[in-house]
């Protein structure tokens, strides 16, 4: 098919119809009306001889067409923007962050707060931080991903380590079986509450495997939401990130932990891709994200616990039983559940 003959506004509504599945939410998002957008639908199935949306459900070519259609318009709108500046004060643009749940309970309260103070009109989307961000960031859908090495993407995304997280366990503040420490053999006893999206064994328990030791998990959840309300109403453990084991305790009767094994700290990043490297509006709030993390200083020393670098943008985290060994923000080198 020859460029020159198709009309650029079709490829925009194609977009919009292939990201929405609704001719009427397409519309709405391209901001023409309905019956102008089913005519764009009907001179679309004309041009590629495919009827491309039906009820929602697209056809095997228009899936085909989605992700190169998204990075040939989004490289069109960098070339068009290329004199471009952006005013924070003044501006009015979206930006869609994929963020991890433990981002999203623990640091974007601060960001939103930064924007919101700096760029009243700005609006910021929320996406969940899953991999297969790769084509999105690629294409602009997505302009930041925030979370564990494995949740942001890969070359040729740019990825910046913002701060090192640790783990710390909870459990609830009257747990008749938890005295001043958790031992290991104790630990290893009680059930466990585990935030994880598969069955199978984590970092945990390879690092429990190595002391000869293994645990039962009685309670999966797909996210950490929930994980507070279960903890401080069982007699369930939890080994979570311990700023988020520090903000839950603030909100339930919850003890915070030192765990009784050595685990490494993991890097929480930031992730976008290079061609919005020099991109006014990208490179604006990638540098709001950076000054929220603030620097990052020595950790404290103490405990056998396994050493990290703390933020000094957030106080540490207080151990029950113990000295104050974990002070970023937690995960396993391989995951963010454990």
């Amino acid at each position: 098919m020859d460029v020159r003959a198709v009309n650029l506004n079709l490829l925009v509504a194609l977009d919009s119809l292939l990201r929405e599945r609704s001719v009427t939410a397409a519309a709405r998002r391209t901001g023409v009306s309905q019956p102008a957008m089913s005519h764009s639908l009907r001179q679309l199935r004309g041009l590629f001889d495919d009827p491309l949306l039906v009820r929602g459900a697209l056809s095997p070519l228009a899936e085909a067409l989605g992700p190169g259609l998204a990075l040939g318009l989004g490289e069109l709108q960098q070339v068009l923007d290329v004199r471009e500046t952006f005013d924070p004060a003044s501006s009015t643009r979206s930006f869609r962050i994929a963020a991890s749940d433990t981002f999203q309970v623990m640091g974007l309260r601060y960001l939103l707060a930064d924007v919101q103070r700096r760029a009243p009109g700005v609006n910021v989307v929320l996406r969940p931080s899953v991999e297969g961000h790769a084509e999105a960031l690629a294409s602009g859908r997505v302009t930041l991903t925030l979370g564990s090495r494995e949740q942001v993407p890969g070359p040729p995304a740019v990825r910046r380590e913002l701060y090192r997280e640790r783990f710390a366990c909870i459990v609830r503040a009257d747990h008749p079986a938890v005295n001043v420490r958790l031992g290991l053999a104790t630990y290893c006893r009680l059930a466990h509450a585990l935030v994880a999206d598969d069955e199978e064994p984590g970092y945990l328990d390879r690092i429990l495997a190595v002391h000869g030791r293994t645990r039962r998990v009685a309670v999966r959840l797909p996210d950490y939401a929930g994980i507070g309300h279960v903890v401080a109403g069982t007699d369930l453990v939890a080994t979570v990130p311990a700023r988020l084991a520090e903000r839950l305790a603030q909100t339930f009767p919850l003890r915070v932990m030192k765990p009784p094994v050595r685990l490494e700290p993991f890097p929480v990043m930031m992730a976008w891709h290079p061609r919005f490297d020099a991109e006014p509006g990208h490179r604006w709030l990638r540098d709001r994200v950076l000054a929220l993390v603030g620097p990052i200083a020595p950790p404290r020393q103490g405990g056998g616990a396994a050493q990290g670098r703390t933020t000094t943008s957030s106080p540490p985290v207080t151990m029950t039983g113990g000295p104050r060994p974990f002070s970023g923000k937690t995960s396993s080198p391989s995951s963010t559940t454990s």
